[in-house]
C-alpha cells in the first residue's frame, strides 16, 4: 500500500486530525481508501478543491492509493482560474468540501455522494490519457490558477517522504501542525513524510494570527512545526521566539530564503530552547526539499541550505554548463535525485508525456559553496537586471532592503528602471537613497513605489497578478 500504512505498528492511532474536529486513524485511513477503489474509475483525473481538513488529506491519499492522478487546487482559486483549468485539462471527477457547496456547487458537475464531508461531483470528459508513472499534479510554487502543472511520480513522492522523514528522524510520536496549503508542495510534503513515519498530523486552516490557531496548537501538543519565510516573519511579530517552549522538538524552514537577523535568531532560539532547527531547500519542481542544514550547523552557516537530502546529489555549473568545483564562486544550481518530477504540463496532451527531466533539476537559482561544501543562495537565474551596464541581482537588493529596513519589499522592472515596492510609505526616500550607494545606478533609473500591502500567496510567493 501507497506509504507503506499498513506496516505501522499502532493501526488505531491517529493518522489525521483536523481543526474542524475530525479525526482519522491509520486503519480508518487504510479502509477509507479500500472503500473507495471501485468508486473512482482507475486512472481518472480528479480535481480536488481543497483546505487543511482530513476530508481533503484523506482523498489524496485515496487517490495516491488507488492510481487515480488528483490536480490539488487551493480553495480560495477565483471561478475564471478554475474554469480555464477545467477546460485546459478536462477532468473527470471535481471534489470539494462541504463548507465551500456555495462557491463549488455550479462549476463542479453532477453530485455523486459525500465522503468525510468532501462531495464528489461528475463531470461529462472522457478519461484522458495519462502517462502510467504519473502520480500528481501541482501548479508551479503553489500558485493555485496557473494552467502550468508540475507532473509528480509515485516515485517522486515516496522517495520525498522517506528521504525527509530520515533527515527529521520522524517517529510515531510526533505531532506535526501542517497548516502550509496542501496545494503548495512543502505543505504535501509535511503530510506524506509524516505519514510514512507513522505520526498523527495535525490540519488546520486557522491563520497564525487567531488565537484559535495556538488554542489548537497547545492543545495538540505539537512538537514539529514547518514554515516558509513569511510565516516566520509572522512569528517574529508575535513574539514566538521570546516565549518559552511548551512542546515543540522540530522548527523546519523552506519555500524561499530568510533573512540573516531573523535566521539567526530562529536559531539562537532553538539552541536554548533545545529544539531542532533544520532549514530545507526545494521546489515545486524537486517534489518538496532537496538540501537541508543540520540543527548543528545553523549558528555557524547562517543562511546555508546545506547539503543534499539522502540520495540526492548537488552541485554547480557555470554559464557553459560546467561544473564548478571552487568555493565562493556563483553558478546555477543543479540538482539529482529521484525526487526530481517528471516535467511540466500546459495542455492535456502533456499528461501523457514521460520523463523530461531524467531526475535531473536545473533549478533557476544562483548559489556559491564554501570551503566546507555548503551551500548558499545568493539569487535567482532570472532576476536580474541590466541597467547601464550593472547587472543587479533583485534578489540580493531585496534581502538588503528587509535586514536594513525591517520592510515588506519585492524588487521588479526592466532594463530602463528599477522599482522597488516597500510597504512603509514614510522610508522611500531612506530606501532610494541606501539603493543608489549600494548599486551606484544613475538617480532617474531607480523609484521606490509604496503599497500598503505586497500581495503574497498563502506559502508567502508573491502574487505578481495583483501587484
Amino acid at each position: 500500500m501507497f506509504l507503506n500504512l499498513q506496516n505501522h505498528s499502532n493501526l488505531n492511532q491517529n493518522a489525521l486530525v483536523d481543526s474542524y474536529g475530525k479525526t482519522l486513524s491509520y486503519q480508518e485511513l487504510i479502509d477509507f481508501s479500500l472503500s473507495l477503489k471501485s468508486f473512482f474509475k482507475k486512472r481518472s483525473l480528479i480535481f480536488i478543491i481543497s483546505n487543511n481538513e482530513t476530508g481533503c488529506a484523506a482523498l489524496y491519499y485515496t487517490c495516491l492509493a488507488n492510481e487515480i492522478v488528483p490536480l490539488i487546487i487551493g480553495t480560495e482559486v477565483s471561478k475564471e482560474q478554475f474554469s480555464n483549468l477545467k477546460e485546459t485539462y478536462k477532468p473527470q471527477y471535481i471534489c470539494y468540501p462541504e463548507r465551500f457547496k456555495e462557491k463549488w456547487e455550479a462549476p463542479s458537475g453532477d453530485f455523486m455522494e459525500s465522503f468525510l464531508n468532501i462531495n464528489v461531483c461528475k463531470t461529462s470528459f472522457d478519461n484522458t490519457s495519462l502517462n502510467p508513472e504519473l502520480a500528481l499534479l501541482l501548479s508551479t510554487s503553489g500558485s493555485t490558477g496557473s494552467p502550468k502543472l508540475v507532473r509528480h511520480s509515485y516515485k517522486n513522492i515516496e522517495a520525498n517522504a522517506k528521504n525527509v522523514a530520515e533527515v527529521f528522524n520522524m517517529t510515531s510520536v510526533h505531532r506535526p501542525i501542517a497548516f502550509l496549503p496542501l496545494q503548495y508542495t512543502m505543505g504535501l510534503s509535511v503530510l506524506t513524510s509524516h505519514l510514512f513515519a507513522g505520526a498523527t498530523v495535525y490540519l488546520t486552516d486557522l491563520n497564525l494570527t487567531d488565537k484559535k490557531f495556538w488554542n489548537y496548537f497547545e492543545s495538540s501538543r505539537i512538537t514539529n512545526l514547518t514554515g516558509v519565510p513569511f510565516t516566520f516573519e509572522i512569528l517574529n511579530k508575535l513574539r514566538f521566539f521570546r516565549k518559552p517552549n511548551i512542546s515543540l522538538e522540530i522548527i523546519s524552514q523552506g519555500g524561499g530564503k530568510l533573512d540573516e537577523k531573523l535566521f539567526e535568531t530562529i536559531a539562537i532560539y532553538c539552541k536554548e530552547s533545545n529544539i531542532l532547527f533544520i532549514p530545507t531547500y526545494g521546489q515545486t519542481e524537486g517534489t518538496a526539499r532537496m538540501c537541508f542544514l543540520p540543527s548543528k550547523q545553523t549558528l555557524s552557516k547562517i543562511c546555508s541550505i546545506g547539503k543534499a537530502i539522502p540520495g540526492g546529489k548537488v552541485y554547480l555549473v557555470d554559464e557553459e554548463n560546467k561544473i564548478i568545483d571552487r568555493p565562493q564562486e556563483s553558478g546555477e544550481l543543479i540538482y539529482e535525485g529521484p525526487n526530481v518530477t517528471l516535467g511540466y504540463a500546459e495542455t492535456m496532451d502533456d499528461l501523457a508525456r514521460g520523463n523530461d527531466f531524467k531526475e535531473k533539476l536545473f533549478t533557476g537559482d544562483i548559489a556559491q559553496m564554501d570551503e566546507d561544501g555548503f551551500l548558499f543562495i545568493v539569487g535567482r537565474k532570472k532576476r536580474f537586471l541590466k541597467l547601464y551596464g550593472l547587472r543587479i541581482s533583485l534578489d540580493v537588493l531585496e534581502n538588503a532592503i528587509k535586514n536594513k529596513f525591517n520592510t515588506d519589499v519585492y524588487c521588479t522592472g526592466d532594463d530602463k528602471k528599477l522599482k522597488i515596492i516597500i510597504t512603509k510609505n514614510n522610508l522611500k526616500e531612506k530606501v532610494r537613497g541606501y539603493v543608489l550607494d549600494f548599486s551606484q545606478l544613475y538617480h532617474k533609473s531607480v523609484e521606490v513605489i509604496y503599497m500598503e500591502r505586497i500581495p503574497r500567496s498563502k506559502s508567502g510567493k508573491i502574487i505578481s497578478s495583483e501587484l
